[in-house]
């Protein structure tokens, strides 16, 4: 079957064809669908990178990974690790993706790399095990927030703050059925809506740190020598996987490689 093209890849099939070309030959091919239409700007991929690893591993990681390794120094320095090597990783994601634009994302590149069984492999514990653990991972942290802040008390391993979880799924899966335009729409409101709270958030820091008792605070926690007072050493793997979780999502872009115009 011939690839079915959008009408902006039918006025622009050079290009098309020059950026799909250096690594499509080692891509998964299936010749008998087609390929997505190309209907997302760049600032549609941005809202959703953002929005994926502006989530609520940022929240709720922090204490977790305070409580592990016992000091704000050393939290701090396993965060600029975290990302250090996020940012690395988006960098070489940033050029895998223009050569191999195609919706497999992750599973195109292990298949381009490793073969067929490993690709598959990877697949199979994505759809079965990792995508859904860390979904309700996710809706789980937005119904202890939602229940929290809506009716303060309530038990956060009770069948009210599931049944809101699992009706933010629900909600979030509807969404996505009415369409990639639609559903893109939604995430980018919703990214804005992150982007502004933690300007508020940094905006009430930095109020804070005009105060005497703010800047009392930060100096006992930021200094040079307290800041790393109560350091836990054993305690470093688990708050890096605090850390790598919070980052999560900054790889959920290739996915869209096929749907963005540029």
């Amino acid at each position: 079957m011939t690839p079915v093209l959008s009408d902006a890849e039918a006025s622009r099939p050079e290009e098309v064809d020059q950026a799909r070309e250096p690594l499509l030959a080692h891509a998964p091919s299936v010749p008998d669908l087609p390929h997505l239409f190309p209907v997302l700007e760049w600032w549609d991929g941005v809202g959703v990178s953002v929005g994926a690893v502006v989530g609520s591993g940022i929240f709720a990681s922090p204490g977790q990974m305070m409580q592990h390794v016992g000091s704000t120094g050393l939290s701090l320095l396993i965060w600029l690790f975290a990302g250090v090597l996020a940012l690395c990783s988006s960098l070489v994601y940033a050029e895998l993706a223009p050569m191999m634009p195609t919706a497999g994302g992750d599973r195109d590149y292990i298949h381009a790399a490793f073969g067929r069984s490993v690709s598959f492999a990877y697949s199979l514990s994505m759809f079965l095990v990792i995508k859904p653990g860390a979904l309700a991972i996710l809706a789980l942290t937005f119904a202890q927030y939602a229940s929290a802040a809506v009716s303060p008390g309530v038990d956060e391993t009770g069948l009210v703050v599931k049944a809101i979880g699992i009706a933010a799924l629900l909600l979030l899966t509807l969404l996505n059925c009415l369409g990639v335009r639609e559903s893109t729409n939604a995430q980018n409101a919703l990214t804005c809506s992150k982007v502004l709270l933690l300007g508020l958030l940094m905006a009430a820091a930095g109020a804070s740190l005009a105060t005497a008792s703010g800047r009392e605070i930060a100096g006992d926690n930021l200094g040079p020598t307290s800041s790393f007072e109560g350091s836990d050493w054993k305690g470093l793997g688990p708050a890096m996987v605090g850390a790598l979780w919070a980052f999560d999502g900054w790889n959920d872009i290739v996915f869209m490689a096929e749907e963005l115009r540029e």
